[in-house]
């Protein structure tokens, strides 16, 4: 994980990841100070929402998310029954249908109004404003669309699965739906970056990446842009 603070204030900051970097560029104005911890288990994994995971890592317990786990994963189910939007069950964070944003998609936005007045947007996943993220894939369908799959937040301090289009004539995002198998969520790929990707006859094809600093993926996915 990697980050930079443009103004002074004090800022809390968690590396899931397992790596962090600090960028500091100094004008001879000042320093700065900094603490940090090592959550090591079994000992340093004793806050509330914890627990050590099988690669004795201290992770979220199940249905919790964040700094310190202190978030609820996907709350009220992102208002799926009214059509607010979705889980990401990979990420625990809700992606939002068109005109919904909010950690719960229960907050509205029409067209005149700007996503980015929100303080939180860097944590937001909406179709019109995904998260930022970095090694993802960039894909033209021929159509004027261009497809974006995975890559790595820092917002989140996860690799991401999802799937998001972008129309180059309006200049635009597309609300891309991940259509359910009956009444089962959707199978969605483990979160990846630095993966290979391509795109043939509708479909986006993507093998492999890194899905966390030491764990190299092998499988192969297909992503039919039309029947989704």
């Amino acid at each position: 994980m990697s980050f930079i603070i443009l103004q002074q204030h004090t800022v809390e900051v968690e590396a899931l990841s397992g790596l962090m970097s600090v960028v500091y560029d100094d004008d001879g104005s000042g320093g700065f100070n900094a603490s940090f911890a090592i959550q090591n288990c079994p000992s340093e994994c004793d806050l509330e929402n914890r627990q050590c995971d099988h690669d004795d890592k201290c992770s979220c317990k199940e249905g919790r998310r964040g700094l310190r786990c202190s978030k609820i994963s996907c709350p009220g189910d992102c208002g799926s029954s009214n059509g607010r939007g979705l889980c990401n069950f990979k990420t625990g964070i809700c992606l939002c249908n068109f005109g919904f944003v909010g950690e719960d998609c229960s907050e509205t936005v029409n067209d005149c109004q700007s996503v980015t007045s929100y303080s939180n947007v860097d944590f937001l996943d909406t179709p019109h404003s995904p998260l930022p993220r970095f090694a993802g894939s960039l894909l033209a369908d021929g159509r004027g669309n261009l497809w974006v799959f995975g890559g790595f937040s820092h917002s989140t301090g996860t690799p991401l699965n999802d799937v998001r289009a972008y129309d180059t004539k309006t200049n635009s995002w597309l609300p891309v739906t991940i259509l359910r198998d009956g009444l089962n969520p959707p199978e969605l790929p483990t979160g990846r970056y630095f993966h290979a990707s391509a795109f043939l006859h509708d479909s986006i094809y993507v093998y492999g990446g890194l899905a966390d600093g030491s764990r190299y993926l092998k499988d192969f996915w297909r992503f039919n842009i039309i029947t989704r």
